[in-house]
């Protein structure tokens, strides 16, 4: 089926969420998972990942609000730090096992867990950045400001 371009040259940064997660998808070896991805209204955080790497079944669930607030940038890294929670899963669920019910265990290993997201998604961006933008030139869209969000 042929792709129709856009009738404006504008993206949303739902749709250029969408089109990071599928450019990424095989760029980091995850084509055989089922990754699923969700927008709503009701999520505590920006977005979240809950990844089942035995069953290569994960979902992204993103807060369409805050997704709003993101500069183009901040959308496609974030699309990338959520799925890099699928190749780290089970060393996050390992560590999360070894600190058990004690609270500040595990409140240390969830930080050493979204800094080693944030690490690997800094190393790897520069990397992906051109693949994204292609992608979204191919569908028609023009080329991206890819500055932070100012505050």
């Amino acid at each position: 089926m042929k792709q129709s371009k856009p009738r404006y040259n504008h993206i949303t940064k739902r749709k250029l969420c969408q089109i990071s997660v599928a450019v990424l998808i095989p760029l980091l070896n995850l084509s055989e998972w089922n990754i699923k991805l969700r927008f709503t209204r009701r999520l505590a955080n920006i977005a979240e990942c809950y990844a089942q790497p035995e069953y290569k079944k994960a979902e992204i669930v993103v807060h369409l609000i805050e997704l709003g607030k993101l500069s183009s940038k901040e959308v496609i890294t974030m699309s990338l730090h959520e799925l890099l929670h699928c190749i780290t899963w089970e060393v996050t669920t390992w560590n999360a096992r070894l600190s058990g019910t004690n609270e500040h265990r595990s409140e240390h290993s969830r930080q050493l867990d979204e800094h080693l997201q944030t690490d690997l998604e800094r190393i790897l961006y520069p990397l992906i950045e051109s693949a994204v933008l292609s992608r979204l030139q191919m569908l028609g869209y023009k080329k991206l400001d890819l500055t932070t969000t100012q505050t």
